[in-house]
C-alpha cells in the first residue's frame, strides 16, 4: 500500500490550487520574513500585507494556464504596489528582496506540505508570473521615483526663485498641475488661528478669497484639518462635505485634500480636483502627498520670516512714534503723522478719534490713497457711529476695552451698515481685519485709534494687538504731557 508520507498531502495537488488554498499560511508566513527589513520593521501587517492577496491570485491565475490556455493580464497591479511600496520609503533592492522573499515562502511551504517533487510546466510559469510582476514593479518605481524627484527640483527650484510666499505657493501648484495626469485644480489653505485661508489656487482662482473654519463643518479643508489625515472624495461638486461655492460651481469630480503638518501640528491643508476622472491614481497621490510635505518646510520657512519681519517693522514704527511724540507738544499734528507711518507698515487704514470738548473728533483719516480717505470723511458724516452701537469705536469708548477682529466676515459688515448703500460701499472697501484700542489715561478714555486692513488681506493677531496697545499708551502720554504744560504756569 502506498500514500504519501506523513504530514504531506497527496502529490496530486496542483501549484495553482496551493496557491490558492493556501494563501493565508503564505501571507503569514511572508510577513515574517519581511519583517527582517528595516523599511518593514514598523509597519502593520496590512500595510506590508498591502496588494499580496491580488498578487498571488494572479499568479494561480497564470500559474493555472499551463493547462488552461487561458491569458492572464497582471494589469497595473504590479504599478500600483511599487508606488505604495515608494511613498513607504522602499528602495529598488527592496522591491526585489521582497518578491524573493515570496518565491522563498511559496516553495518551502509547498515543500513541507505536499513534498519535493512539483510540476514542471507550473514550476516554469510560477516563475515566469515572478520575474514578470518583478520587471514591471521596478519599472514603475523607477519611472515613479524619478517623477518624484523631478517634482521635487521644481519645488526646490521655486523656494529659491522667490521670496514671496504667495508666488512660491502658486509655482508649486502649477508644478502639481504639470506633474500629474489628470488634475485640473490645486488649492493650498494656511491655518490663522482656529480657520483656513485659501493662500493660492489654480485653476479655482474664483475661490481665492475663501475661508473654512477648523472643524467639521468647514468643508474638505475642515475635515483634512480636524481629522488630520488625507481624504479621498469621488465626487466633489455633490458631496455634502464641500462647501465652497468655487469647487461646487466648477464642477469638480475627483478631490483629493491633504494636511499640512509640523511637529503634529496642522499649518494648513492643500487639495487637488480633476474636472473628469472620479479616481486619482496612487502615484499621483504619492506625487501630491510628497510634494506637500516638502513644502510644509518652506512654507514654515516663510512665515517665521515673514513674522520676524513684521515684528521688526512695528518696532521700527513704535520707536519713530516715540522720537516724533518726543518732538512735539502739538500731539494732534504728531498723531497725524504717525497714523500715516502706521500705512502701510501696520495697516492699511488708520483712523484717529479724540474726545474734545465732549464730543468725539475725527482727528486723521489715513490711506496710501487719498480718495479713499476723502470717502473715509464722507463716510463719517453720512453715517455718523451710533453711540450705542454693541462693537466698534462707540463700544470701546464706552468701555474702555480694545476689539480685534481677525477676520470681518460679511454678516459682521451688514450688522454695521446703516443702509443697503452704506453696506455697499463698505463691501467695495474690501476691508479684512481690524483692531480699536483707546487712548487711556488715568482710567479716562481720550480717544481711539483704528487699524484695519483691505488691500494686504493681512489678518491681525493678539501680537498685533500688543503692538496697538503700546501706541495707544505712548499717544495717552503725550496728549496728557502736553496738556500738563499747556496748564502750566506761563
Amino acid at each position: 500500500m502506498t500514500g504519501a508520507p506523513a504530514g504531506l498531502e497527496p502529490p496530486r495537488s496542483r501549484l495553482c490550487e496551493f496557491l490558492r488554498d493556501r494563501e493565508a499560511e503564505i501571507i503569514a508566513d511572508w510577513i515574517q520574513r519581511m519583517r527582517a527589513m528595516s523599511q518593514a520593521r514598523d509597519l502593520s501587517d496590512s500595510a506590508i500585507v498591502d496588494h499580496l492577496p491580488k498578487i498571488l491570485e494572479l499568479i494561480a491565475d497564470f500559474v493555472e494556464s499551463v493547462h488552461n490556455g487561458k491569458p492572464v493580464s497582471f494589469g497595473t497591479l504590479p504599478k500600483a504596489h511599487a508606488v505604495d511600496r515608494l511613498a513607504r520609503g522602499f528602495d529598488l533592492d527592496n522591491i526585489v528582496t521582497e518578491y524573493g522573499l515570496l518565491r522563498r515562502a511559496v516553495l518551502d511551504l509547498w515543500e513541507a506540505r505536499i513534498g519535493p517533487t512539483i510540476d514542471l510546466g507550473e514550476l516554469r510559469n510560477f516563475d515566469t508570473a515572478l520575474d514578470e510582476l518583478l520587471r514591471q514593479a521596478t519599472v514603475r518605481y523607477a519611472e515613479a521615483r524619478d517623477k518624484l524627484l523631478k517634482a521635487v527640483d521644481r519645488i526646490s527650484e521655486s523656494a529659491l526663485g522667490t521670496a514671496d510666499l504667495e508666488t512660491f505657493l502658486k509655482d508649486l501648484l502649477r508644478a502639481t498641475l504639470e506633474s500629474t495626469e489628470s488634475v485640473d485644480t490645486a488649492v493650498v489653505l494656511l491655518r490663522e488661528g482656529d480657520t483656513l485661508r485659501v493662500r493660492a489656487a489654480v485653476g479655482l482662482e474664483e475661490g481665492i478669497d475663501e475661508t473654512f473654519p477648523i472643524t467639521t463643518s468647514g468643508g474638505i479643508a475642515g475635515h483634512v484639518a480636524t481629522e488630520r489625515r488625507p481624504i479621498f472624495i469621488q465626487d466633489a461638486a455633490s458631496d455634502p462635505r464641500v462647501i465652497s461655492p468655487a469647487i461646487r460651481g466648477k464642477g469638480v469630480r475627483a478631490l483629493y485634500g491633504v494636511p499640512l503638518m509640523r511637529d503634529d501640528k496642522v499649518i494648513g491643508v492643500a487639495h487637488i480636483g480633476s474636472l473628469t476622472a472620479s479616481e486619482f491614481s496612487e502615484e499621483d497621490k504619492l506625487l501630491f502627498r510628497t510634494m506637500a510635505s516638502r513644502a510644509t518646510s518652506i512654507v514654515i520657512k516663510a512665515q517665521l520670516l515673514a513674522e520676524l519681519r513684521r515684528t521688526e517693522s512695528a518696532h521700527r514704527f513704535l520707536a519713530e512714534a516715540s522720537r516724533q511724540f518726543a518732538q512735539s507738544l502739538d500731539y494732534e499734528a504728531t498723531l497725524k503723522r504717525i497714523a500715516r507711518l502706521a500705512v502701510p507698515t501696520i495697516a492699511d487704514w488708520c483712523v484717529v478719534d479724540l474726545i474734545q470738548n465732549g464730543a468725539l473728533q475725527r482727528v486723521s483719516v489715513s490711506h496710501a490713497d487719498p480718495d479713499k480717505e476723502t470717502l473715509a470723511y464722507e463716510l463719517e458724516e453720512r453715517y455718523p457711529h451710533d453711540p450705542n452701537a454693541s462693537t466698534g469705536i462707540p463700544h470701546v469708548l464706552r468701555t474702555g476695552r480694545p476689539e480685534l477682529i481677525a477676520e470681518i466676515t460679511d454678516a459682521e459688515m451688514a450688522a454695521a451698515a446703516t443702509d443697503s448703500q452704506h453696506l455697499e460701499i463698505l463691501r467695495g472697501l474690501g476691508l479684512k481685519a481690524y483692531i480699536i484700542v483707546p487712548i487711556l489715561s488715568r482710567d479716562q478714555v481720550l480717544g481711539t485709534i483704528a487699524f484695519v486692513t483691505a488691500e494686504s488681506k493681512r489678518r491681525y493677531s493678539e501680537d498685533d494687538l500688543r503692538i496697538a496697545e503700546d501706541l495707544a499708551g505712548r499717544a495717552a502720554t503725550a496728549i496728557e504731557n502736553a496738556r500738563l504744560y499747556a496748564e502750566g504756569p506761563r
